[in-house]
């Protein structure tokens, strides 16, 4: 109630869960019970409820698509007979403020069902109870790479709308974990780490492992041009990547 659909994003998330795992996906069982038992398809004789028949109706009904992924995501969280692993790249973008409004007031991702599927940690830090997972664990990565025409300045007319410290839920101003997000995260069983840049030794290391795959016989570069790409670089791995994908043949 009060949440909001997203369903060509729904539909297209259920789509490539259903290409990486839907063989899988359809030997689990449903833990949870439904209403108008929604989530079953007809096999001969025998009515087939599994986690795979979710991801069928949220396709085929696009309008339920969220509702779908939503239930896939609480079923995931009870599932026991494999380890599960669910991995969310820009964490931190889900708790920013939308452009979207309803009936006069901003719609928060929290309200956006879709979005707010993955939306693991409240306000303060903390795991949600039923995104815990039975046997598995949730890898979220955050990034200031992507700016958002909410943050800095133009956050200011977004604040009446939230709590006082609340804009960006567990994430601070500059979209790191406030101090408090990361005591709250590791109370509740969670680990937050900063991932640096790469020093010299380990740039050299990756380079290593780049001619090593490489078709190239001879180094990828010489002592100057090292010291050259590692400075450009300032040891950021995706940037070295980007330079040794478009230098050599990987």
């Amino acid at each position: 109630k009060g949440k909001f659909g997203q369903p060509n994003l729904a539909v297209q998330l259920l789509k490539e869960i259903q290409s990486a795992h839907g063989d899988v996906l359809q030997k689990l069982p449903q833990k949870r019970e439904y209403l108008h038992q929604l989530y079953q398809r007809k096999e001969g004789e025998k009515l087939h409820k599994s986690l795979g028949t979710i991801i069928e109706r949220g396709i085929r009904f696009p309008v339920h698509a969220s509702n779908c992924l939503y239930d896939l995501r609480m079923e995931l969280s009870l599932v026991t007979e494999y380890p599960v692993l669910i991995v969310a790249d820009q964490f931190n973008s889900i708790y920013w403020p939308t452009p979207f409004w309803s009936q006069g007031k901003q719609v928060s991702t929290e309200q956006l069902l879709t979005v707010g599927t993955f939306r693991c940690l409240d306000s303060q830090g903390q795991l949600q109870d039923e995104y815990r997972l039975a046997n598995g664990m949730i890898l979220c990565a955050t990034t200031k790479k992507y700016g958002s025409p909410f943050l800095g300045k133009a956050a200011k007319e977004f604040e009446p709308f939230y709590e006082p410290g609340a804009l960006y839920g567990p994430f601070d101003n500059n979209q790191d974990l406030k101090v408090d997000s990361r005591k709250s995260m590791k109370s509740s069983g969670g680990v937050s780490l900063f991932l640096k840049n790469l020093d010299r030794s380990e740039y050299e290391s990756t380079l290593s492992y780049y001619h090593e795959v490489s078709s190239s016989v001879k180094p990828l570069f010489d002592s100057h041009e090292k010291s050259l790409q590692f400075s450009m670089s300032e040891g950021n791995p995706e940037k070295i990547r980007s330079m040794m994908t478009s230098m050599t043949s990987l």
